[in-house]
């Protein structure tokens, strides 16, 4: 019991480091070249479609679709 509190602990701290370090590998990633934002969110619509369409969009519902597609 007490070793999964422990790994739970530790995979909530990993999440909220990855969240948060995120934004700033992206900044640092698309730095050299300048980019508006419409784009960025276009292209990673783009990316996302083939994996919706593998999975099927029947089985996902709007609220998932938009975290995934958000995210």
């Amino acid at each position: 019991m007490k070793a999964s509190r422990y790994a739970g602990f530790w995979l909530a701290v990993l999440a909220a480091f990855g969240f948060s370090v995120k934004v700033t590998l992206i900044k640092l990633a698309y730095a050299p070249y300048p980019v508006a934002a419409v784009t960025l969110l276009a292209l990673r619509m783009a990316f996302a479609l083939p994996a919706f369409a593998w999975v099927g969009l029947q089985y996902i519902t709007a609220g998932l679709e938009r975290l995934i597609l958000f995210t």
